[in-house]
């Protein structure tokens, strides 16, 4: 139904009429008077019957054509119950009806817009069956049977084309009398949007029984010439001689009925209320049989799919229309209704991760489905506008596009809310996303029987928009199913749109050029006070992120894993660990444009992943807006070198989730659990570097630069002490040393021992040495170990602690290295011997690793490996060496090393030698 159209005035026409209607108009308002009189001393009888049941019953409803799309004129009728009460009063109805609703079939439309309006001034001027309306405006006629002035007969009224003003689609009348009757027209929004009719104002003293309501298909066609309002003989059968009413000659136009395209039973329902009883409807329903021939139904439909992002990797805007060809000729067929359409838009165009910050879901209840009454959804879930331009309707029907909650995964509701005109009509569509590719697919299914020119979304663009243009540029296809109401004897229609993919200008492919940044929140050396904190971030159009492969972290950036109990492997994996292995905290950033999406994790220290001794577990809660896409959960392995160094291998990270593509702009960690971090104490240049690539295979290296301040303010002040056991038997002694060094100071750098004269290395010992491809494989002879040693240190919570190898040094004397365990580490210390023009060993260590180290025991037993001799003059009761301790600040301290010897048996001897002697 439409807004106003103007009438063009037909001078001739009223010219040969006026005469002969204003004296039947003369005639009429005389018999009016004594109907109503009549009428009037008769209406209370009718009234005291309330307990007896007023009907309808005998609904009919006729068509004069059944073909699918065609327009015919229609008839509906019906009766009331009546009851003769005898007397003066006779055969009433059981009760006078005041309101009659009449349900249409889904799809039996009317295009009011094709027949002139009468304005409501002059039809509510009219006496008598709107006698002020042109006839030009009839759209069919009421045939009422009625208590006319004592007896039952046919009143045959014109109904009209109304001017129905700006909240109705329609409105059409006629009068009984005084007041005029309207017949309303509203859409069933709430169900399957077929016409609802009501009319309301019918005269309570009219005492009607029956009623028969004929409109008709092409109101201009001449056939209904004689039935025009101004050749009606208001109390007779039909209309008066034709003779007396002079042709008319209607305009054609379009015509004002459309039977439903689709075939199936048709059902009308009606309702009734009465004056007694104006809140209680009798109900009846007839089903008519189905339309034929939908086949022959035309359906011709279009396509249009506009983005509006001037690039490529960018949050866009988006228009889609979708079009059907309409026939308003009164001879042919009207073409199909819609009900399903399928549209998927080219690949690369996806759901945008960025407009997911404040944005919110509104539900089926709160948009009202099921309900004729407005939505009641936050501002924050409208994400554009749709536009529904109707052949039957004046104006379009516009309104917001909701988004709705995701029904499963990969799956997201969307509602269409339009209006205008009295008509509120709601949409539920779906948007699928491809859970590999994102590729999205949206369904509007069982839309209503109404036809359409165009059905217009719009979706908002800006840095919050819905959806996201492709990375890369060119030309996709996007695809449409278009299901016509008039199927299976219609057909679908497969429809193809080319689509601009990114647009404005594109490299041939995305470069991969992420940058790193990793820092300490305290650049104290030697500071267990600090956090430390790695982001990997990349620029809108480059290439996603796609794994943080291998991060190296400087020399003695360290951390004290023992100190944190770890989750284990099931809790790992599964994102559950407890708060008491939390060692920091995750922060991602999706999506492109300005204000990517952010989402915020916690990372946990767990057991060892993938063959190395720790772990951790990220754990990063997917809540994008009002959705809830699950846990992500990235693992990594902490590795740690020979050297003492970390290295952390993390898995690649996820690409999609629930059919959204990540586009994933940054990836954070910080580790600042307090306590849990310890600074070097080396000041020297150093980095943080890792090894990233991007989601196309690409990969890069990418540093950090790292520095520490503080480090010549370090205190260092190591001790060493050191005793030997010699044999007073056999040549050869054993020899223990000991290291310890206050928490807070400088780390060890190199340790360089020179033993007291008189020791020296066992040549025969060196026969036995391991090989380095032996030791690097974990597989020295047992004759190579020499001792053993031991060392702890606060990172862990178990001692370091291994045995003591004599490894081949190629050309120079064998190395001496402790292959120290524990916590999953292995960490060699190696120390490099030498003789000095004195004949005095000297062992130097020379790579410590910079980490915290309070006490380190070495151990050269004397027993039948010992490698080292002594010389006849070795002084049986002690001597002296030296030692200088180097720390990784560059301090530098030197102390003479008191080499205790344990004596007994020496003494012993030497008072036996004396008694002799005496």
């Amino acid at each position: 139904m439409s807004a106003p159209n103007s009438y063009p005035t037909h001078e001739v026409a009223m010219s040969r009429t006026t005469t002969h209607r204003l004296r039947r108009l003369a005639t009429r308002v005389a018999r009016a008077g004594a109907l109503a009189a009549a009428l009037a001393a008769v209406a209370g009888p009718a009234q005291a019957l309330a307990d007896e049941t007023p009907g309808p019953y005998d609904l009919t409803v006729t068509s004069s054509t059944n073909q699918a799309g065609a327009h015919p004129d229609v008839t509906t009728s019906f009766r009331l119950r009546t009851k003769d009460y005898g007397g003066s009063v006779g055969v009433q109805p059981v009760e006078p009806m005041k309101t009659v609703r009449l349900s249409l079939p889904a799809g039996l439309v009317g295009d009011a817009a094709n027949v002139p309006q009468c304005e409501a001034s002059a039809f509510g001027a009219g006496a008598l069956a709107g006698g002020g309306c042109p006839d030009g405006t009839q759209v069919g006629i009421a045939t009422l049977h009625a208590d006319l002035a004592g007896q039952y007969g046919d009143m045959i009224l014109p109904v009209f084309n109304v001017n129905p003003g700006p909240d109705r689609p329609a409105t059409f009348g006629f009068s009984v009398l005084f007041p005029n009757v309207q017949i309303g027209f509203s859409a069933r929004t709430a169900t399957d949007g077929g016409l609802d009719t009501v009319i309301n104002g019918i005269n309570e003293g009219a005492r009607i029984d029956a009623q028969t309501l004929t409109l008709w298909g092409n109101p201009a066609d001449p056939s209904h010439d004689g039935m025009r309002a101004s050749c009606l003989d208001l109390f007779g059968t039909g209309p008066m001689d034709p003779s007396s009413c002079a042709p008319h000659g209607i305009p054609a136009t379009g015509p004002l009925l459309r039977n439903p395209t689709s075939c199936t039973p048709a059902v009308t329902k009606i309702a009734i209320a009465t004056w007694p009883h104006p809140n209680t409807y009798a109900t009846d329903e007839v089903t008519s049989p189905a339309p034929t021939g939908c086949g022959d139904v035309p359906f011709r439909p279009s396509i249009a799919v506009a983005p509006s992002a001037s690039s490529s990797d960018a949050p866009t805007g988006l228009d889609v229309t979708v079009g059907v060809e309409q026939n308003r000729d009164a001879d042919g067929l009207g073409a199909a209704d819609v009900k399903r359409t399928v549209v998927t838009l080219p690949a690369g165009y996806t759901i945008s991760p960025s407009a997911a910050d404040g944005l919110k879901a509104c539900d089926a209840a709160h948009v009202g489905i099921g309900a004729d009454g407005p939505a009641d959804c936050p501002d924050a879930s409208k994400v554009g506008s749709a536009t529904i331009v109707s052949p039957i309707l004046g104006s379009p029907l516009t309104g917001p596009i909701y988004l709705g909650p995701s029904t499963s995964p990969g799956h997201y509701s969307v509602f269409v809310v339009v209006y205008g005109q009295g008509i509120r009509l709601k949409l539920p569509g779906d948007i699928a996303a491809d859970p590999a590719t994102g590729r999205l697919t949206t369904t509007f299914d069982n839309t209503p029987q109404q036809p359409f020119t165009t059905f217009s979304l719009h979706f908002d663009g800006g840095d919050r928009a819905v959806l996201a243009s492709p990375t890369t540029c060119g030309t996709g296809d996007a695809t449409a199913t278009v299901t016509p109401w008039s199927s299976p004897e219609g057909k679908d229609v497969s429809l193809t749109t080319p689509v601009a993919l990114g647009g404005g200008d594109c490299a041939n492919g995305l470069p991969f050029a992420p940058k790193l940044v990793a820092g300490v929140s305290n650049a104290q050396a030697g500071s267990s006070n600090t956090a430390f904190a790695l982001a990997v971030m990349r620029d809108d159009r480059t290439q996603t992120l796609g794994a943080i492969s291998n991060v190296v972290l400087p020399p003695g950036l360290t951390a004290k894993v023992g100190s944190v109990p770890r989750c284990d492997s099931v809790r790992a994996q599964a994102g559950t660990c407890g708060a008491a292995s939390k060692v920091g905290t995750v922060d991602v950033t999706a999506g492109p444009g300005a204000d990517p999406l952010h989402l915020s994790g916690t990372a946990y220290l767990t057991e060892g992943y993938k063959g190395a001794p720790y772990g951790l577990s990220l754990v990063v809660p997917a809540l994008a807006g009002p959705y809830d896409l699950g846990t992500v959960v990235i693992r990594s392995a902490i590795s740690v070198g020979p050297d003492a160094r970390i290295s952390v291998q993390t898995d690649p990270l996820p690409q999609i989730l629930a059919g959204i593509p990540l586009r994933l702009r940054s990836v954070a960690l910080r580790l600042d659990r307090a306590g849990f971090m310890v600074n070097p104490t080396s000041c020297a240049d150093a980095a943080v570097t890792a090894t990233l690539a991007g989601s196309g295979g690409e990969k890069t290296d990418a540093v950090s630069r790292f520095g520490l301040n503080g480090c010549r303010a370090l205190p260092f002040t190591p001790r060493m002490t050191a005793s030997a056991v010699r044999s007073t038997k056999a040549a050869g002694a054993g020899l223990h040393v000991g290291i310890t060094q206050a928490a807070g100071q400088a780390n060890l750098k190199t340790v360089a021992v020179t033993l007291p004269a008189g020791l020296a290395i066992k040549l025969k010992a060196l026969g036995t040495a391991c090989s380095q491809a032996q030791l690097d494989a974990r597989a020295c002879p047992a004759a190579s170990k020499v001792g053993g040693a031991s060392a702890v240190t606060p990172l862990l919570d178990v001692p370091l602690k291994g045995a003591v190898y004599l490894v081949q040094g190629g050309s120079s004397l064998p190395k001496l290295v402790a292959l120290l365990q524990g916590g999953g580490l292995t960490i060699p210390l190696t120390g490099s011997t030498s003789v000095s023009r004195g004949g005095r060993i000297g062992t130097t260590f020379n790579a410590i690793p910079d980490v915290p180290i309070s006490a380190f025991d070495l151990d050269l037993p004397h027993n039948r490996r010992q490698i080292l001799d002594t010389a006849s003059s070795w002084p049986a009761c002690g001597a002296a060496g030296s030692v200088v301790f180097t720390g990784q600040n560059g301090a530098r301290l030197t102390r003479t090393l008191p080499v205790t010897t344990r004596c007994t048996a020496a003494k012993k001897t030497a008072r036996k030698q004396a008694t002799r002697k005496k």
